[in-house]
């Protein structure tokens, strides 16, 4: 089943997975890299949030069924997840849930229990953050760890001590520790999701493979750029591509969100990763090395798909399903493209230099950029809301 082709009251049950600010994925990136943000739910581990209800017949004693309940045979497994979403479970007790029943439920189903468990991460998180804070020599024990073997800890690398619990239900809850400016702090971990990844629609597993590359290598922190520039090109491609394809997807509008952070990089740059020497001087070399190199990249692709579709008569498109996220994605008729394109043809026309004329470029093809997103999915944020 593709995400295209779900059908209507399929596609309602994967909707209830957007019923949240659908800015949120990139917004807990953001607020992650500082360390900082509002408060919402209770933890994401099992000591630090309100448990499910009182265990009922066909429930385990932390709340997850053994099997569908009886009288429930004819619930779709989806519901059954809502019900026990909806009694504010830490999210430990949900992803065990949809292990317990990924091999049974139907891709549609999967789909719409992920997305919820992603929602539920992003509201407990914030509460689980605060931990990192609150309990004692929790920010010292990790910095000493980290500067002795130059690597972010699990909970089995750490003693027994409060540190290593509080590691513990990171992980439980499909997190894992990040570190930006000198604090330690969890983020949503999506390798967890990638053991689920071929079970889901089409939409969600490339979505999972779009965000297992996020989280598993974060493009800034402490405001520098910390992937290649040719990284930053392909992924604001990856995720145009995947909006192209996938325009009704419930998580079309927070990779959109995604697409524009990436757009903004490339034709602005960031605080410690300028494009330019200084103002109004000359290009960074690796920068305008680096988009060149993107732009043969994709034309070479380009000539493929032409080729294969001559040979075969088949589509040459790239873009798929298959291959989002990876080396050499691209919406057809794709406006970053087009776009990036014209910045290096200005660049290199005004000497290699940032002109007047890239300046009004530069302006251009980032002015607006929230305004368009509020055009396309503020009534859906309100609805969310």
């Amino acid at each position: 089943m593709t995400g295209r082709n779900v059908g209507s009251k399929d596609r309602r049950r994967i909707g209830r997975a957007a019923k949240v600010s659908l800015a949120g994925v990139a917004l807990f990136f953001a607020l992650a890299a500082t360390g900082c943000g509002d408060k919402a739910d209770k933890g994401a581990g099992t000591d630090e949030a309100d448990g499910p209800a009182d265990t009922e017949a066909g429930e385990t004693a932390d709340g997850l069924p053994v099997t569908p309940p009886e009288d429930a045979s004819d619930e779709p497994l989806d519901e059954q997840f809502v019900s026990l979403a909806e009694t504010g479970a830490p999210v430990a007790d949900l992803l065990k849930f949809i292990r317990t029943f990924a091999d049974t439920a139907s891709p549609v189903e999967l789909s719409a229990m992920l997305l919820i468990l992603e929602e539920k991460q992003l509201e407990q998180g914030y509460a689980l953050e605060d931990r990192f804070y609150e309990e004692q020599d929790v920010q010292g024990e990790l910095f000493d760890w980290y500067v002795k073997h130059e690597r972010l800890p699990r909970a089995e690398d750490l003693p027994d001590g409060p540190v290593r619990k509080l590691l513990e239900d990171v992980e439980a809850g499909g997190f894992k520790v990040e570190t930006a400016e000198g604090f330690f702090f969890p983020v949503i971990d999506y390798e967890v999701y990638k053991q689920f990844q071929s079970r889901v629609t089409e939409d969600v597993r490339a979505y999972i493979g779009l965000m297992a590359k996020e989280s598993g290598e974060p493009a800034v922190k402490d405001a520098a750029l910390i992937i290649p520039w040719e990284e930053v090109a392909r992924r604001a491609l990856a995720f145009e591509a995947f909006i192209a394809q996938y325009p009704e997807s419930a998580r079309a509008a927070a990779v959109d969100r995604l697409r524009m952070d990436y757009t903004y990089i490339t034709f602005k740059g960031i605080d410690n990763s300028p494009l330019f020497e200084r103002d109004g001087g000359p290009v960074v070399k690796a920068v305008l090395d680096a988009y060149k190199n993107v732009l043969a990249e994709q034309d070479n692709l380009a000539k493929k798909g032409e080729n294969a579709t001559r040979k075969n008569g088949k589509s040459g498109k790239i873009g798929t399903s298959n291959n989002i996220g990876t080396t050499g994605n691209v919406a057809s008729d794709s406006r970053y493209l087009a776009d990036l394109r014209e910045f290096v043809r200005l660049i290199e026309a005004g000497g290699g230099k940032q002109t007047d004329e890239v300046k009004a470029f530069q302006e251009k093809v980032t002015d607006g950029l929230l305004d368009e997103y509020e055009e396309r999915y503020g009534d859906i944020e309100q609805e969310a809301g």
